[in-house]
């Protein structure tokens, strides 16, 4: 049938986020220390505003020759934010990214940010699934070459 995005986001221990106030070149230290690409931007309440992610280092920094260590990520995130409910089907929150033009998701339930979903995420779990199913028919068509 398909996993769930809580499926996708179950056992993941951390949530990266910077704080809007962190200047783009601690962001982006952030980032490359912990291997990836886009992070929850929160508020000095705790709330997430906005996400950060090498498209925006790269669009709204480097080609606008602002200074990262001078620059607040707040100043150059993107403020829409695109959400995931645990509970949807990848195909749906796929389907959500296409039509939204991003590459990363929130994962919410409520006011609760649980993580964050990306399109490589989502791409391993449909090839995960493609696999078994070959696996499955390829055992039903030729049982013999079964282990």
């Amino acid at each position: 049938m398909g996993k769930t995005i809580g499926e996708i986001i179950q056992g993941r221990s951390d949530f990266y986020r910077v704080l809007s106030s962190d200047s783009v070149t601690l962001a982006c230290q952030y980032m490359h220390e912990r291997k990836v690409g886009a992070v929850a931007v929160q508020d000095g309440n705790g709330n997430c505003c906005g996400v950060f992610s090498e498209r925006d280092l790269l669009n709204r920094v480097v080609a606008s020759g602002k200074d990262p260590n001078r620059t607040s990520v707040g100043d150059v995130m993107t403020r829409k934010l695109v959400t995931a409910r645990p509970e949807e089907s990848c195909l749906v929150a796929a389907a959500r990214m296409k039509e939204k033009g991003t590459r990363h998701l929130l994962v919410v339930d409520g006011e609760l940010n649980l993580g964050m979903v990306t399109q490589s995420d989502l791409t391993k779990s449909f090839l995960d699934e493609a696999s078994a199913e070959r696996d499955l028919l390829r055992h039903y068509a030729f049982p013999e070459l079964a282990d």
